[in-house]
């Protein structure tokens, strides 16, 4: 599958990579029967992701005769409410395409199946610990992720090099970082325009507050506390925080900078650090025009996120997953097909020869196959160990983001971090304890 610059051009909105506009629910055509499997989600609007699920239907249609796949797209930032919807009016999908932010909130309104009554002990054993208690509520597993996301530091090798570092020895915790990050600041500007340090999503919306967390997690702090309440005023959070303003202020990062920034900016060679997944290959080898290669002695690769002051590297999550609502009319043919689209050796092979990104969370399609020989993949599999994507399981989770992120936009326009945060904390929870 070949991706075009112009292809990615629609692609880089804050939902990242959404294409096509959402049809509600009501506006597709009857289902007809038991034997049609009616599937809501956003990935046959990720352009890289279209072909190969184009191909998992028709293949999966061919192997049962008489089964029908219907696609309900939606749009990625649409997607929650529209399941949302659909549950509620008593018009659920059998099969939905989630974030495993957004399970809390479905399974508050009893909108997914526990699957382990369909799905083998074996197969579910093949998933990474870290990534099934991911997408674990109340004990039971309750989706399948296709594409894992570990969100992991991408880095610039060339202006490593330029600025003086070695681009085969990554910064391995968070001071080497931030110096890293300040030399390559330093240097001088190109493509028509400065170069930075790091390109670190600031904009004012809600998915910003989220990807701090692994910049907490980096100077010690968490989210959560031991009764598994939300926190954010210990020092280590407030630190993040203030690590933010200082980066933004001395020019390192650009001020209110939305994903779409982000990516432009470091796919232009004028970034030094970013903090993705392993989609990012895709989108610089794009939006660069292939000018940037992405291997270990090329110009972009990727590393672990810095280390904690203990040591410990984390990694932030964001998997796609595949869940089946309780209100599917066949649950049997339903996960028949979310294990088709994960565990079928020719159905992975296929989505990741045509996206190019990994193709499920099972061990043992990813470290064999056209998977296991791809290094770049590699990198992110062997982040998956340490890979969270849900800290607080909590149907208001999304939702307590919004404080979060206003006390983000005021800390880095100078507010003291500490007395935001604060404020954030009791917002939050509030939010949080609403019924």
């Amino acid at each position: 599958m070949s991706i075009t610059r112009r292809d990615f051009a629609g692609l880089l909105g804050a939902s990242a990579l959404t294409a096509a506009a959402p049809r509600a629910l009501a506006q597709q055509p009857a289902a007809g029967g038991d034997r049609t499997i009616r599937v809501m989600g956003y990935l046959s609007t990720f352009v890289q992701f279209r072909e190969g699920w184009a191909w998992v239907q028709r293949e999966f249609e061919r192997q049962n005769p008489g089964v029908t796949v219907q696609d309900i797209p939606t749009a990625f930032d649409q997607t929650l409410n529209q399941i949302t919807v659909s549950v509620t009016g008593g018009n659920a999908p059998d099969m939905v395409v989630v974030n495993p932010i957004w399970m809390p909130q479905l399974h508050s309104i009893g909108a997914l199946e526990a699957l382990e009554p369909h799905v083998p002990a074996d197969e579910l054993g093949q998933i990474p610990q870290r990534v099934r208690d991911d997408v674990t509520i109340e004990g039971a597993v309750r989706g399948l992720p296709n594409n894992p996301g570990p969100i992991m530091m991408v880095y610039n090798r060339t202006l490593m090099r330029e600025a003086g570092l070695n681009p085969d020895a990554p910064p391995r915790n968070w001071p080497e970082f931030t110096e890293a990050i300040r030399k390559i600041a330093a240097l001088p500007a190109r493509e028509g325009g400065r170069v930075y340090g790091i390109v670190l999503r600031t904009e004012r919306q809600p998915i910003a507050a989220q990807w701090t967390i692994p910049v907490i997690w980096g100077h010690g702090g968490d989210v959560a506390d031991a009764s598994g309440q939300l926190t954010l005023t210990g020092a280590s959070t407030v630190a993040a925080f203030s690590w933010y303003r200082q980066i933004v202020s001395a020019g390192a990062s650009p001020e209110g900078a939305t994903v779409a920034d982000t990516r432009n900016l470091f796919a232009q060679g004028r970034a030094g650090f970013i903090f993705e997944g392993p989609w990012i290959k895709g989108l610089v080898d794009a939006l660069s025009n292939r000018r940037l290669r992405v291997a270990a002695d090329g110009d972009i690769w990727v590393a672990p996120m810095p280390a904690d002051p203990s040591g410990r590297s984390r990694q932030f999550g964001n998997h796609g997953t595949l869940a089946m609502t309780r209100q599917a009319r066949n649950k049997e043919l339903t996960a028949k097909f979310i294990r088709f689209i994960t565990g079928d050796r020719a159905a992975v092979e296929r989505i990741f020869a045509t996206s190019g990104v990994m193709a499920t969370a099972r061990m043992d399609l990813l470290t064999s196959g056209t998977q296991g020989a791809d290094p770049f993949t590699q990198a992110f599999v062997r982040g998956l160990d340490s890979t969270t994507s849900v800290p607080l399981k909590h149907p208001r989770w999304a939702a307590a983001m919004d404080p979060i992120v206003v006390a983000l936009q005021r800390v880095i326009q100078g507010a003291d971090a500490a007395g935001e945060l604060a404020q954030a904390e009791r917002e939050a929870r509030r939010i949080m304890a609403r019924r």
